[in-house]
This record gives C-alpha cells, sequence and structure tokens, in this order.
C-alpha cells in the first residue's frame, strides 16, 4: 500500500510541477498541458499536432433550421473527409468519428474546428475529470450518488 501512494505522490508532483513540451504555438495545447495528466497530455497532443499539420476545413453548411453549422474537415493522415456539427449558440461540437464519445477526448477533427475559429481553451464540458490533473482530489461518491464519509466503505 506505501508503494502506490509513494508512485500516486510522485505521479501528482510530476503533473503539478512540471510542464511538458509544446508540439504547437497553440493556447488550445496549452490549456490542454495545464489541464490534462501528463499521460492523457501526450495522447491528446497527437491529435493536436494531427489537427494542425494533416487537417484543413473544407465546406461549410447551415442547418438554419436548428442553428447548426457543418463543416467537413478533410483528413490527410487518414484519406477521409470528416463532417463536424457546431452549435455556436451552446458551443456544442460533434464529429462523425465519435471519438469523444468513445474515449473522452476531443478528435483532430473538432480540434481543427476550434484552432480555425480561434479558440484559446478547450470548452470546459469537453473536459471530463477523469483526465484532469486534480482527479483524485474529487469527492467520491457511492453508486446512489450519495457522498461516501468514510471511502473505505462503499455502501451499494
Amino acid at each position: 500500500m506505501n508503494t502506490q501512494r509513494w508512485a500516486q505522490s510522485k505521479l501528482i508532483a510530476q503533473s503539478k510541477y512540471s510542464f511538458p513540451d509544446l508540439a504547437t504555438p497553440l493556447d488550445l495545447e496549452k490549456h490542454a498541458a495545464e489541464t490534462y495528466t501528463p499521460r492523457i497530455f501526450e495522447e491528446f497532443k497527437v491529435e493536436i499536432k494531427s489537427a494542425c499539420f494533416t487537417c484543413a476545413i473544407g465546406d461549410k453548411e447551415k442547418d438554419k433550421n436548428h442553428g447548426i453549422l457543418y463543416i467537413d474537415v478533410k483528413d490527410r493522415e487518414r484519406k477521409k473527409d470528416y463532417k463536424v456539427g457546431y452549435k455556436t449558440a451552446e458551443v456544442k461540437l460533434v464529429c462523425n468519428c465519435k471519438k469523444f464519445e468513445r474515449h473522452g477526448m476531443l478528435c483532430r477533427h473538432i480540434l481543427c474546428v476550434l484552432k480555425d475559429y480561434g479558440f484559446e481553451k478547450i470548452p470546459s464540458e469537453y473536459l471530463l475529470n477523469r483526465w484532469n490533473k486534480l482527479a483524485t482530489y474529487q469527492p467520491i461518491f457511492n453508486s446512489d450518488g450519495q457522498l461516501l464519509a468514510d471511502c473505505r466503505s462503499v455502501d451499494a
């Protein structure tokens, strides 16, 4: 148990007191480096590099009935076009590759749109607590959503 605690303390210190190398000059990447754990940031860095160097914005189509802008993103690495839906009023983004829905991290196609539209930070609804540096400091809840007074015993 002490070994696990020491390893966790070491990872927390590394996460808190070090800053990773950035692949791009984008504020989006800097924000991710400040927010994500080092391991998750390395995965994010692959996506942001691809968003900058292998993806490009294509045609745009506005759905006036629903207020959604559909943006074609050309991914030269995967040799495929993806469609990103962007609802500007609520900052909702959806890509047909479904990476965020499957993995909980934004895909290169959505990042390409965020970059193109001048976002400096990742919208908060797309920053999941499980990838956050402060995830271990969150309260622990049981399956009924009740706060546990003693984290060692879990009452269902």
